[in-house]
């Protein structure tokens, strides 16, 4: 396959530009540096390599583009038929297998430069990867129905992933002490309820029945709504540097309760990208609340 293809492919496709982060995996990468950095300011952290950052968004790419293969391949291409991202994927295949051996190889390079014991705290994060690929394996998800399951390992992993290298940095950091702390948890819940909410747009739209319809909506709505009100609490509750940290939290969820109300007026396109973006909405607002402590 050559360029000429690649692009010719995305014009008769008609993909508007601002989904192309979307069909790339890049979003998942932006969001993953982006919560990185706020967790470094909430959590005081003095230094942290770069290379954690490097290192971050290139394994975060690789799992969701293995994700994107695994799940066109479980149902077996189903999933490309109503995915844009995965239909391009399916249709690009040559170009990002040969993206992910360079990014295999650059991984490998960033890794070599951070301290050994980065390593052992990385651990738990490979034990969740591979739960997560073995359900995703072993479902059989060809009917649009929610995998509670498997969004959760997804959001635990996420979660803990891109808070590991900057808590890593912190005096007397250890991992297990990482998963219990509350700003941990609650990414956890926001990027679980962030997964879940694009199957159960996509279910809502494959049905035909009101009461399903409602069903999906009020399961989305009700995380949703105790994320907003355990973030504010602790935003209240919390220390100057913590606060701004829980706020971004709630206004990622009340965005994503938004998308949620009023999904039936834009495409599962729009709705997959927008729900990206309203977790990298609240990074600048953290920016100038930090500004004014």
């Amino acid at each position: 396959m050559d360029i000429h293809r690649f692009t010719e492919s995305f014009v008769e496709k008609k993909y508007p530009a601002w989904l192309l982060p979307n069909l790339l995996s890049l979003d998942a990468p932006i969001v993953a540096i982006a919560w990185a950095w706020m967790f470094a300011q909430t959590w005081r952290v003095q230094w942290v390599n770069n290379n954690i950052f490097l290192l971050l968004a290139g394994v975060v790419w690789l799992i969701y583009v293995m994700d994107r293969f695994i799940d066109n391949k479980v149902s077996n291409g189903e999933r490309a038929k109503n995915s844009a991202r995965h239909a391009f994927h399916e249709l690009h295949w040559k170009w990002f297998k040969l993206a992910i051996f360079g990014v295999i190889g650059f991984c490998m390079a960033t890794a070599l430069q951070l301290p050994v014991a980065v390593y052992f705290h990385g651990i738990p994060v490979l034990i969740l990867v591979s739960i997560y690929f073995f359900s995703a394996v072993f479902s059989e998800n060809i009917s649009n129905q929610p995998q509670l399951f498997k969004n959760a390992v997804a959001g635990l992993t996420f979660s803990y992933g891109v808070a590991l290298g900057v808590y890593f940095f912190r005096p007397s950091s250890y991992w297990f002490q990482l998963i219990f702390t509350q700003e941990n948890l609650l990414f956890a819940l926001l990027c679980t309820c962030n997964i879940t909410a694009i199957d159960l747009w996509e279910a809502s739209r494959a049905s035909n029945r009101v009461e399903a319809k409602t069903q999906y909506e009020f399961t989305l709505t009700v995380p949703l709504l105790i994320l907003v009100i355990l973030s504010f609490i602790l935003a209240v509750m919390g220390d100057a540097y913590a606060r701004p940290f829980f706020f971004a939290i709630m206004i990622s969820a009340g965005l994503l309760q938004l998308l949620n109300h009023y999904r039936k007026y834009f495409s599962l396109n729009a709705l997959r990208a927008m729900a990206d973006a309203a977790l990298i909405v609240p990074a600048p607002i953290f920016w100038v609340y930090l500004q004014a402590i």
